[in-house]
């Protein structure tokens, strides 16, 4: 079936949560400018304008430039090949995640046929978007640290940093004073588990929800809360819609949000709170079974994601690293 249940989160990612972008044509040779062209792929560097979020305390992880690709699926393989990106090679340490950004989810991953074909090129276009967003909520998280062992040591916070603090607070759904909740919301979400979702949610990327409105996570909206894709068939319940995207990169922010901010995700936040605390790092697989709430279908749910999981590899991806720079195309 197309349609598996999903959150009943409703509360739409405020405005400024993605930053600004500014669009121009990226410059390539003319053999890799052919290749694009014979291929259908079209190719943009994206340079994020600078949104100031790390007050100078780091550089903005949002201001790094990304090349965003958009094309048939059969174009976009042949240019991660042509990138010598492969999964096995990131699972073994060799290398890092090319800094890429995806235009539009391909509207014919069904197209390919060899179904580990499919599933490593929706990995491998996923993997990048889930370190870009855990990227930019590390920098939030530093500078959140940063403020808070200045103002446990008794400092004042200026009025900037303050105006920056609230405005944190604010988007994350809890009050700047409780500087301990905020910060077991301002977190990364191991990208094994976005990656496990995307795939349970999407049917690796070929569901409707996905190839039309870029919707990887299912999330849902109700009445004029955001705009969204109706399901063909939603059964008896409450009328919804699945919300819609204008890129995947939206949808996995939005996810991480979910994650970070609903009070259904709270036993999910405490453990990751407490994996860091113990230093152990995050655990893909312990952190899924907290996610009782995200699904109608309950332990079956979280018996499919913890499956794919494992069966696909994924924790070994949580130890990749993104690129420094945009690849050269």
């Amino acid at each position: 079936m197309e349609f598996r249940k999903a959150p009943r989160k409703t509360m739409p990612v405020p405005g400024t949560f993605t930053p600004p972008l500014r669009r121009k044509p990226l410059l390539t040779s003319l053999a890799a400018a052919g290749l694009a062209a014979a291929a259908g792929l079209t190719l943009y560097l994206y340079a994020p304008a600078q949104n100031g979020g790390g007050l100078g305390l780091i550089p903005s992880a949002g201001a790094v430039p990304a090349v965003t690709v958009q094309g048939p699926a059969s174009a976009l393989r042949q240019y991660l090949n042509e990138l010598g990106y492969r999964l096995d090679d990131i699972r073994a340490g060799r290398g890092a995640v090319p800094r890429l950004h995806l235009a539009d989810m391909p509207e014919d991953m069904d197209a390919v046929q060899d179904v580990d074909a499919r599933k490593r090129l929706f990995l491998r276009l996923m993997l990048p978007l889930a370190l870009h967003a855990n990227e930019r909520v590390a920098a939030e998280r530093a500078s959140l640290l940063a403020l808070a062992g200045r103002m446990r040591s008794g400092e004042t916070l200026t009025e900037a940093e303050q105006d920056w603090l609230n405005g944190l607070a604010e988007r994350y759904e809890t009050d700047p004073r409780d500087l301990d909740g905020l910060i077991r919301r301002v977190d990364a979400v191991p990208p094994s588990l976005v990656l496990g979702q995307a795939a349970l949610e999407s049917g690796w990327g070929t569901s409707r929800f996905a190839r039309e409105g870029n919707a990887l996570f299912g999330q849902r909206v109700f009445g004029a809360a955001g705009k969204g894709l109706d399901p063909l068939d939603a059964g008896e319940g409450p009328v919804f819609r699945v919300r819609s995207f204008e890129t995947p990169q939206e949808s996995v922010d939005a996810y991480l949000h979910n994650l970070n901010t609903h009070p259904a995700y709270a036993e999910f936040r405490a453990l990751r709170a407490r994996m860091a605390k113990a230093g152990t790092g995050p655990d893909s697989l312990a952190l899924a079974r907290t996610l009782h709430a995200y699904s109608e279908e309950g332990t079956d749910y979280i018996r499919l994601l913890t499956q794919i999981i494992r069966i696909n590899r994924l924790t070994a991806l949580d130890r990749a690293a993104i690129t420094a720079a945009p690849p050269r195309a």
